[in-house]
């Protein structure tokens, strides 16, 4: 599990904290352990990197997608924190205090990522279609897409964060949520499917959910991504995908947004999404 597999050393640390904080986002009730846990996997007891371990997926060269992960976990942690706050009466008598936070959170997420490897942050969507002297051998196609799945968390971030600044926006989303929706809808367009790839997309497709009004285009691919196949997916979301169905239901009954939190409070389930 956890986007490469268990390994023995550090199995139940791994998943805990990927189920940990996926729960947290989903619920927006903060994680269940305070702390960045998961970042201590893989080290001495010095705190130096334990490279002979490290190296965790293996098709994962260099480490460099599940160290970027360990990292923006930290981020999600965060916003599921906010979030959780956001939603309280000192929430929501302090806005002002929430905004700053979160202007905050951004600021260091945006200066995390422009410090990531190129070949994650500034992969092209269309790479499985790229020249190249030689095709991707497997090991490379793995790591490619896993740094899709990766750009497309980020993305997701982008688009939580915003939400809990303003959950119900009367004008058109601005740029930085435009741009991550598209983004991880361009990813979803282009990652073939029948091969269960779709449960690395899973919260970002979601995110795009969550922004997306009254687009009957967007909302369907959404929806066909979501909608779990249980020959191939060990994963699925319909507890998400019914919560977006009536999210876009009523949206498109009112010519309003709806916050998708007081939407899973109403309905009384419980929206586990894993990211």
């Amino acid at each position: 599990m956890y986007r490469g597999g268990p390994r023995t050393s550090d199995f139940l640390s791994r998943f805990f904290s990927l189920l940990d904080i996926s729960g947290s986002l989903s619920s927006g009730r903060g994680p269940l352990i305070q702390g960045n846990y998961w970042l201590n996997v893989g080290l001495h007891a010095n705190g130096a990197p334990d490279h002979a371990t490290l190296k965790w997926p293996d098709y994962d060269d260099g480490a460099v997608m599940v160290d970027a992960f360990h990292e923006l976990m930290v981020h999600m942690a965060s916003l599921s924190n906010l979030s959780a706050k956001s939603m309280t009466a000192f929430g929501r008598q302090n806005s002002q205090l929430i905004y700053e936070k979160a202007a905050s959170i951004e600021r260091e997420l945006e200066r995390w990522w422009s410090l990531q490897a190129p070949e994650l942050r500034d992969q092209n969507n269309d790479w499985r279609s790229q020249p190249r002297p030689r095709p991707l051998d497997e090991q490379e196609t793995l790591e490619e897409e896993s740094f899709s799945s990766v750009r497309c968390c980020k993305y997701a971030c982008t688009i939580y964060l915003h939400h809990i600044i303003n959950p119900v926006p009367s004008q058109p989303r601005g740029l930085p949520v435009s741009a991550a929706v598209e983004c991880i809808l361009d990813i979803a367009r282009k990652t073939p499917e029948g091969y269960g790839l779709e449960m690395g997309l899973l919260w970002g497709l979601f995110m795009a959910g969550v922004a997306t009004f009254n687009d009957n285009e967007a909302e369907a691919l959404i929806r066909r991504k979501l909608s779990p196949d249980a020959r191939i997916s060990i994963y699925h979301a319909n507890r998400g995908l019914e919560l977006l169905q009536e999210l876009w239901d009523r949206q498109h009954r009112s010519s309003r947004k709806v916050d998708w939190r007081e939407l899973q409070r109403e309905m009384g389930i419980q929206v586990f999404i894993l990211a």
